[in-house]
Order: C-alpha cells, then structure tokens, then sequence
C-alpha cells in the first residue's frame, strides 16, 4: 500500500478516522508489538486508521499493514527540528477524529501539539515505560504536554502514574494473543534441532539490543552459567544499536560457541519454544509484553527488581536486585532451571494466569475500540 491516506474498502464513509503513532522505531520490540497486536485484533467497523512510523519499516510491518489494509506514512521524528516535526505531522493528521500516541515520556507533546494544529479532538497518549532517556526535556515539556493530552491509556499503573501523575487515565495492560504463544513440544523438538541445542539447557533473552535492556550484564551472569553447566546455551533474539558490542563481549568472554544470536525474527513464539528459560536484566521497563507471551509458553523467568511484579501473572517469574551481582543471578538461574523444567504443564499455569488476569487480547482490543468510539 502506498503511503497516502486511503478510506479501506467498505468503511462507511463517517468511520471515525484514527491516526496511530509509534514514537519509537518501528522493530520487532516491545511498543510496536503491543500496536500490531492491537491493530490486529480490534474490530475495525465504524474505524478507519492510519499509521505513522518515525523510522523505515521492514518489509514485515509493510505487509502486515497491507494485509490489514491500513495506509502509513514515515516521518523521521527529530527531536533537534522540533517544528518540522510538527509540521509535517500535522498536514498528515487533517481531518482526524483521533490521534493515539504510544511513547514512553512527555516527550509526546510534539504529537500532541501536532494533533492541536491539525484539529484533531481526541487526543490520546499511550505510557509504556516508567522512566526515558531524555530526563531533562521530559520534564520541560511536561506542563505543555498535560494541557494539550484529553485522554490517558497507561500499559500499567506505574507507567500511568509515572508519566501522568494524579490524572485520571485508562489501564490498557499489555494483552497477547494466547494460542499463538501457546506451548509446542513438537516445535520445540523441531527448533532445537534446527538451532542445534538438543539436550542443553537454554536461557533465553528477547529483546533490541539497547542500553535499557542490559545485554552486558546478562552476558556477565551466562558467563558464570556457562562455567556451572558446560550443556548450558544462550539464545539472544533481537538485534540494535549494540550489536557490535555484544558480538565482541561475546568473543572476549570465550563465549563464541555457546551464544546463539538470531537477529531480529517475526516468529519469536517459535525460539521461546526452544527456551527453557528466560533472563531478563533490565534497567528499567514498564509492564514488558514480552514476558507475557513468555509466560503463555511456560517459561519461567529472572527479572531485575526494576520490572513491576504485577507482570507476575502465573507463579512463574522471579525477581533479583541487579546490585547483587552477575554470579549469585548465575546461582539463581541455575536454581530455576532444576526447579521449573519448560513443559506442558508449566505452559498451563502460565497461559491460564495470562487469560484469568486480562492479559488476552481479545479483552484489551474491546477495551480500545469503546475508546476510539465513544470518548
């Protein structure tokens, strides 16, 4: 599909028309996953979108938005050209009933003033984190970014009351689509064959390669597993801004042999099949999607203090300060490992916490569409 704005086929023609914004690159990574599956889920009658990437797309988004038949557009978001931005965003959002911004900082005011120019009524910013990088302009443009935002969607509570502090705002938890995370033995058979790790003991990592994400500490604890386990694996599924990084630390460490590393993938459900475990480092994050669709599959998972303990949604996950040290995480994790083998049965207690908590997407995209509809 073309980048220009396009009624899809059998809209009505007074379809409230809704303009979605990601304001980070669109990756296989945390926002843009929580978007596709919305987009992908939500009833679409009586709705018309449009979606706006800041960076180039992949040709997997570019299908995906085909197939759903919504219009896109790219518009490089620099923080450094504030008004062209805004400009150019506006021009694109004429006409609009709605904008809906997902991002992680106040930072979203230039959509919001954008969306103001454009005359665009309802204007939504989506919380997904519960800190960012740019601190200082966060907080400077707080203040705008307040007056001109009428509607708040927070991933969870500590993102909402991070980003919007005593503002009302709507819990829009990160849902997944349970039966496509769901538990295979015989693709996991089949994966571990193909990645040559039958009878290791995997640890797994999904996530970009990013500074937040805390690849080098992960690194240091597989360091020390490595060393307990010598049938011990690595998986990595992403790739970044630190890729280089990583790929060194991993040849210093004498690691070469043991970390598999698949770059960025469109089927991660079939590496977390492989898995037997899951660490995630984290500097910092909101309510992280990703140990949702790990939880679905029956991974158990080590998680920095930093991550809210309301993503625990099934008895699976386990948290640890990062202050402690690579080693006793490395003791930890092998702990798990010997207690919580990934099976079907482990898979049952996650995916039914996943589906009695909310977490199923079918129950978030409702919950969206009544926005979109009736605010």
């Amino acid at each position: 599909m073309s980048n220009s704005i396009t009624e899809i086929s059998g809209t009505p023609q007074k379809a409230r028309k809704v303009l979605i914004v990601c304001t980070v690159p669109t990756s296989r990574s945390g926002i843009p996953s929580v978007i596709f599956n919305l987009l992908s889920a939500i009833d679409r009658s009586g709705l018309q979108f449009h979606y706006v990437s800041i960076s180039p797309m992949e040709p997997y988004f570019i299908s995906l938005l085909n197939k759903l038949d919504i219009g896109y557009s790219v518009v490089p978001r620099e923080i450094r050209h504030p008004l062209r931005y805004v400009n150019q965003m506006a021009r694109i959002g004429m006409g609009y009933d709605a904008i809906h911004v997902h991002g992680n900082s106040a930072t979203m005011v230039l959509e919001m003033m954008a969306a103001h120019k454009a005359g665009i009524p309802l204007r939504i910013a989506h919380s997904h984190s519960t800190s960012c990088n740019m601190k200082c302009i966060d907080r400077c443009a707080r203040p705008l970014f307040h007056m001109l935002c009428n509607s708040r969607i927070a991933c969870s509570e500590a993102s909402g009351k991070w980003l919007f502090g005593n503002r009302p705002f709507t819990l829009l938890k990160n849902a997944v689509d349970s039966h496509r995370f769901a538990f295979n033995p015989g693709r996991r058979n089949e994966m571990r064959a193909a990645l040559g790790i039958e009878g290791c003991r995997v640890i797994g990592h999904v996530g970009n390669f990013l500074p937040v994400k805390n690849h080098d500490f992960l690194l240091n604890v597989f360091s020390h597993i490595s060393r307990m386990d010598s049938d011990s694996r690595l998986l990595l599924v992403g790739d970044g801004e630190l890729a280089n990084a990583i790929r060194n630390k991993i040849s210093r460490l004498g690691l070469v042999d043991k970390v598999i590393l698949s770059g960025s993938v469109g089927n991660p459900e079939d590496y977390l099949q492989a898995m037997d475990m899951v660490i995630l480092p984290s500097l910092y994050e909101g309510f992280p999607l990703s140990v949702v669709e790990q939880q679905v599959n029956g991974l158990p998972v080590l998680a920095s203090d930093t991550v809210t303990q309301k993503v625990n949604l099934s008895g699976l996950i386990s948290f640890a300060p990062l202050n402690v040290g690579a080693e006793q995480w490395a003791l930890k994790s092998i702990e798990i490992l010997s207690a919580t083998p990934h099976t079907a049965a482990s898979a049952a207690q996650g995916c039914a916490g996943v589906c009695r908590e909310g977490f199923d997407i079918t129950t978030a995209a409702s919950c969206l569409r009544g926005i979109y509809l009736h605010s």
